[in-house]
């Protein structure tokens, strides 16, 4: 049997040392016997919990988050091979030849000049500006809905358009009330020939996508002679962009040509607003030969209480667009669900929007008078203390949002329309 060896330390000596017998115990807190503990917010009222156990301590269970859409960016966006292709395609000029034009220079030297510029006292007039650049019709697309794709033309003769204190530039905001009344438009003289224009609403037409919406076509002007001399074939009507469907490019279109245009085929046949169903490709298509365009300008026209009137008018309803947005993702309504939330919110995600719209409107209505709409209060909740020892906590919530126009309850003080 093999002998044990003794340690060669535990002979030695140190004067002074200790050797303990066993390990330190510390003194650690405490800890209740439970499995895991949830917070105060076990105990609320407004939690949903059974109603034998609601002493008990829970655990809040991860929120299990339904499979998002994946959207692939190859399906829907072009890649760069494809964008340097559209970018080569040779553009196609239907216009006149490129003018230039001498700019008047102001007496002040460039020095002075900078210095009002830095000191935010230089001025512009914007009638001044020559503002004839082509990069704003590409971005807009104005010349694809109008000609066709690849096609543009230079603006060679000045066109002011102006709706009193409002003015026609390129791409400017305009509201539909603005253009209620007809516009004073002037034309450039360049000596000789006739001049045409057209108004028309590249995103106005209900009927058809490919085609546009005539609002005013006035043919046969003679240059350097105000508009109300030609031939007005299409009397003037205000833009009708409807509700809901955004911007409106409100576009003036100005032809030159040598020889009156027969404008017999031009008139309206009826009032009706289909009959203003117009086809610019068409109508270059067919003149062709005598017309060239030698101006543009156009505004963005957005929807105001104007538009229904002007519907009204010629006899048809106001129409009312609204976007369609996808379902929210949720889960399957549950009666008790893992994670904890006030019970009427989570009972309004699986209501009917339109059940719920309804509702906000019969109160709303409850609560106007014949001249005047209901006011929201100055303070979400004056009787704070009260309210909140005497009502639940959800119906406390509510009460304060109700009064601050949060959320669905935006409608209850604010009509749009008004």
């Amino acid at each position: 049997m093999r002998e044990k060896v003794r340690s060669i330390y535990a002979d030695l000596y140190v004067k002074g040392s200790h050797r303990a017998r066993h390990l330190p115990r510390l003194a650690r807190p405490w800890r209740p016997r439970v499995i895991a503990w949830a917070g105060p917010t076990a105990f609320y009222r407004n939690r949903f919990y059974k109603m034998d156990q609601w002493y008990k301590a829970r655990i809040d269970k991860p929120e299990v988050i339904p499979k998002l859409h994946i959207i692939d960016p190859d399906k829907y966006l072009h890649s760069l091979e494809e964008r340097l292709k559209e970018a080569d395609q040779p553009k196609l000029d239907i216009g006149f030849k490129e003018r230039t034009r001498k700019v008047p220079k102001k007496p002040l030297s460039r020095e002075e000049l900078e210095k009002l510029s830095r000191t935010l006292q230089l001025k512009v007039d914007i009638r001044e500006v020559d503002h004839c650049s082509l990069e704003i019709f590409h971005h807009y697309r104005v010349f694809d809905d109008l000609f066709g794709a690849n096609v543009f033309f230079r603006i060679v003769q000045y066109l002011t358009v102006s709706y009193g204190k409002c003015d026609v530039y390129h791409g400017n905001v305009l509201d539909a009330a603005d253009t209620i009344k007809r516009p004073s438009v002037a034309i450039e003289s360049v000596g000789g020939g006739f001049t045409s224009l057209l108004v028309l609403n590249l995103d106005g037409n209900p009927y058809s996508e490919s085609e546009e919406l005539l609002h005013w076509m006035v043919l046969n002007i003679e240059d350097g002679k105000e508009v109300a001399t030609g031939t007005e074939v299409v009397p003037y009507i205000q833009a009708l962009p409807f509700k809901g469907t955004g911007f409106h490019r409100f576009v003036f279109v100005l032809f030159r040509h040598q020889q009156p245009i027969n404008f017999s085929a031009y008139k309206l046949k009826s009032n009706d607003l289909s009959a203003r169903i117009f086809s610019m490709r068409h109508f270059y298509k067919e003149n062709e030969s005598s017309l060239t365009p030698s101006s543009i300008a156009f505004s963005q026209v957005i929807w105001d209480m104007s538009v229904n009137k002007a519907l009204h008018a010629l006899g048809m309803k106001a129409p009312l667009y609204e976007y369609e947005y996808r379902p929210p993702l949720k889960m399957p309504q549950k009666e008790f669900p893992n994670k904890a939330q006030p019970f009427d919110l989570y009972l309004d995600q699986f209501r009917d929007p339109l059940v719920v719209e309804a509702e906000l409107l019969k109160r709303r209505l409850r609560m106007s008078r014949v001249d005047q709409g209901p006011q929201q209060p100055k303070y979400p909740d004056m009787s704070y203390a009260e309210n909140k020892k005497k009502l639940p906590a959800w119906q406390h919530a509510r009460l304060i949002n109700e009064n601050s126009a949060h959320g669905k309850n935006f409608a209850l003080w604010n009509n749009p329309i008004e």
